[in-house]
């Protein structure tokens, strides 16, 4: 069982109104309380797993505008924005064959209640809201895993996913993302197939991983961002969308010291919907995606080298405007000096100060400098 607690503040100032939408000096105060118990029932003479995950969250958003005590007024207030979020999951992973072929089907089943305040404010824009809203959700899925030979397995997925949207797509934070509280809840086909090969160890090389996947996702009411205007983006509903794509992880360790991992994504992301945009790519889904790292591990700690690129993408549904492809170089030290109790990490992102920015258009930081120490008990 495990249970987590995550409070946060975010203050967002644009006195001059330079990255907003106007002049703001707002503050976002968000409460998540969590805690999830998983149970499993092996059943070994019937080759049987059974699992059951019981999951629950409540979440609170409120936002207070601190502009009007510049005018000797006080304060406003947002309305508490409060969400509870309770999931069933129940799970069976059956062997056949001798063990040579895995089925998991899978039924999750959520249900979120919701209570948001009458007619929060963003500016002079009303956001008019249902005060109290329920919504049951059901995810059946299914994934199989066939032993081909002991080092080549074939995989594949089905589900129906459905998925509400989240309080930052509701309600954005006051800055230069806009909430959306007429947002509907996305649903999704989605299947996957693909195989994943593994070597055992050979001389110097200690495994070698090799995972591929081709994936197709059918989605109605697909929640995507977008810029609405140069300063701002806000969340929306594509009403039918046609994802298909191919993904392709990669893993080798040599001479016990030497890590070399990544992974390539290729997506065809489409909006089928009957409207102005049919046809055009979805906003913020680039087609091309990779990730490479370089790692160098003992008993002492780590290096870790890292390079990913994110080809051009939209950033709206007219695919007018767009951000150009970039590159990220980031440096990782990780040091150990008295074992795992204590970890000092010191990291260098962005080494070339590239002048990027991310999938909503907005500037991503230039060189950063951060350090970490963590300690266990």
């Amino acid at each position: 069982m495990q249970a987590a607690y995550l409070w946060q503040r975010e203050h967002f100032r644009d006195p001059d109104g330079d990255i907003g939408t106007g002049i703001q000096d707002d503050e976002n105060t968000s409460n998540s309380l969590s805690a999830q118990a998983l149970l499993n029932v092996y059943l070994d003479p019937w080759y049987q797993t059974l699992g059951v995950l019981l999951e629950g969250r409540y979440e609170t958003l409120r936002t207070v505008d601190n502009l009007p005590e510049r005018r000797g007024e006080a304060d406003v207030e947002g309305p508490l924005q409060e969400r509870t979020n309770v999931i069933l999951a129940l799970q069976d992973e059956i062997l056949l064959f001798g063990e040579r072929l895995a089925l998991r089907p899978l039924l999750r089943c959520q249900f979120v209640a919701n209570h948001f305040g009458a007619q929060p404010s963003f500016r002079n824009l009303p956001l008019s809201l249902d005060q109290e809203t329920q919504d049951h959700l059901f995810s059946p899925s299914l994934g199989l895993k066939y032993a081909l030979a002991p080092f080549f397995d074939l995989k594949g997925n089905v589900g129906r996913f459905q998925r509400v949207p989240t309080l930052f797509e509701l309600f954005g934070d006051r800055g230069t993302t806009i909430g959306n509280p007429r947002l509907k809840s996305e649903t999704s086909l989605n299947w996957d197939i693909g195989f994943s090969f593994e070597l055992p160890p050979q001389g110097w090389l200690d495994r070698l991983f090799l995972e591929y996947a081709y994936f197709v996702s059918d989605a109605d009411d697909l929640i995507v961002f977008v810029q609405n205007s140069q300063v701002s983006a806000r969340a929306e509903n594509i009403g039918a969308a046609e994802i298909r794509g191919h993904e392709l992880s990669w893993s080798a360790t040599a001479l016990h010291h030497v890590r070399f991992y990544g992974n390539y994504t290729y997506q065809d992301a489409k909006d089928t919907s009957d409207t102005f945009s049919q046809g055009n790519a979805l906003p913020g889904r680039p087609r091309h995606e990779v990730f490479q790292a370089l790692e160098l591990f003992h008993d002492w700690g780590k290096v870790v080298y890292e390079f990913t690129y994110t080809a051009m993408n939209a950033l709206d549904r007219a695919n007018l405007f767009v951000v150009d492809s970039r590159e990220l170089h980031n440096l990782r030290l990780t040091l150990t000096p008295v074992g795992p109790k204590l970890t000092l990490t010191f990291e260098v992102k962005n080494i070339t100060d590239n002048q990027v920015q991310d999938v909503r258009g907005f500037p991503l930081p230039g060189r950063s400098f951060f350090g970490t120490v963590e300690g266990r008990f």
